[in-house]
């Protein structure tokens, strides 16, 4: 309970800042016994309580942009549910594979993109509101399927990308994945994969962790969120090599 509950609260806290809180509360689902199918769907009942708190904060915050979000939550939503819908019928080694390639240029990325989040020069917001939804429909249908980094992968995307700032593109993904895990925990819920004790305790925690991550990030923006970041794709690269050897 004390390894579940401080993992949690630290997963939370961290995507609140920069996604990919799921790559530390996943681990701690499974280190305390729960089957991998079964770890995967509580930890998305946690991901939604928390992803829903930090969204409540960063609206509060005027980070969510309404002329956005409602269309990138529908193609959120769907696909999520097709990644759920897909994790359940087919192994993880191709992803596992994809993502030793993927990571170190993401990593590099934000590494040598000391303007990551600058929207000095927008898109015009047709455009931005077309790359939104397609780069959620992906990141969210790899969160479904998987699910850690994948609200760093969103918030990386969206501001190199669709060129949004760092703080829309965090707000945006906490109300995307808030809809994403809510999908995601009806699919795993159903198939009889999420334990209520421990999705209890997870919640409850990780709803702490989110609310302290967002005041934080409201108060310290880039100067907390990059090193977080590339500490959250340095950590996803180590688990998918100890994984993918194992």
């Amino acid at each position: 309970m004390l390894v579940l509950a401080v993992g949690t609260f630290l997963s939370g806290f961290v995507d609140a800042i920069a996604g990919g809180g799921g790559l530390i509360s996943l681990p701690c689902y499974l280190m305390v016994g729960l089957p991998p199918h079964a770890a995967i769907g509580t930890n998305h009942v946690s991901g939604l309580l928390g992803s829903a708190t930090a969204a409540v904060q960063f609206h509060r915050h005027g980070y969510v942009d309404w002329a956005l979000a409602p269309a990138c939550v529908v193609a959120g939503l769907i696909a999520s549910a097709l990644g759920a819908r897909t994790a359940l019928l087919v192994p993880e080694d191709i992803l596992k594979a994809a993502m030793l390639v993927v990571l170190p240029l993401v990593a590099a990325y934000v590494l040598t993109h000391r303007d990551l989040g600058d929207a000095s020069a927008p898109l015009p917001p047709r455009r931005t509101l077309a790359l939104c939804v397609v780069i959620t429909f992906g990141a969210s249908f790899y969160d479904g399927f998987y699910g850690p980094g994948s609200g760093t992968f969103l918030i990386v995307a969206l501001t190199a990308l669709a060129r949004v700032s760092m703080q829309t593109a965090n707000g945006l993904s906490k109300a995307v994945f808030t809809a994403t895990n809510l999908a995601s925990t009806l699919v795993f819920f159903t198939a009889g994969k999420v334990l209520v004790g421990p999705a209890l305790l997870g919640s409850a925690c990780c709803m702490l962790g989110n609310y302290v991550g967002s005041n934080r990030f409201h108060a310290d923006g880039m100067r907390i969120a990059r090193p977080i970041m590339l500490g959250v794709l340095t950590l996803f690269f180590i688990q998918t090599v100890r994984g993918f050897l194992a």
